[in-house]
């Protein structure tokens, strides 16, 4: 009868743990790896369908935005702030409302912060040829420290610009104009995809 030589039972012993061990491991990063990737994964498509709606915003007419914008704030009323469960708005919730409207992820923040985050990733229009209907415009109005509009109408002959806001004076909906270069105004600003994503990208490498 021949007895087993300890040194063989001990190989492999040795061999199935070392192969537990493995597999253990193994299973470990797929898990890891499929959590990373179901994590980064809605990311992608949600950008996929930001350029689709981006793209659709920035084909739209100046007539279309109006159309749009009275439709959604036609009974509006004007209340700092807004109160959007109740059809009241101020001018920066009522934009960010009317992007979201056409499936963009821009952030709602106050007008002052809108424009700042303006500031960080695009640079305003400096030349009238280059003004566009959709543009984000920010202005001092009597009375406060900052207005946004979104612009529906650039004449470039004689430099005037029509946007729809929704502002105190008219307890509401405004369609109102202004020369492009007038001193009131701070800075017209193109809305970019950037903006347009919000932070959708955040935190994401």
């Amino acid at each position: 009868m021949n007895k087993k030589n300890p040194l063989t039972r001990n190989i492999r012993l040795f061999t199935i743990i070392l192969m537990s061990l493995l597999v253990g491991w193994g299973a470990c990063f797929i898990s890891l790896s499929c959590k990373d990737y179901q994590t980064t994964l809605p990311i992608p498509k949600a950008v996929q369908k930001l350029q689709v709606s981006y793209a659709q915003y920035k084909s739209l007419t100046g007539k279309e935005l109006l159309v749009i914008w009275n439709d959604m704030f036609f009974d509006a009323e004007y209340k700092l702030n807004g109160d959007m469960k109740f059809d009241k708005y101020d001018c920066s919730s009522a934009s960010w409302r009317f992007f979201r409207r056409l499936e963009s992820n821009v952030v709602f923040e106050n007008t002052e912060d809108s424009e700042n985050r303006l500031k960080r990733i695009t640079t305003p229009r400096k030349y009238l040829r280059d003004i566009e209907v959709g543009d984000v415009i920010i202005f001092n109005r009597v009375g406060d420290n900052g207005h946004m509009a979104v612009l529906v109408k650039v004449n470039k002959r004689t430099g005037l610009v029509r946007y729809v806001d929704v502002n105190v004076m008219n307890d509401g909906l405004g369609f109102n104009s202004i020369i492009w270069n007038d001193t009131r105004i701070k800075n017209i600003y193109p809305v970019t995809f950037d903006y347009w994503c919000g932070d959708v990208l955040v935190g994401v490498k």
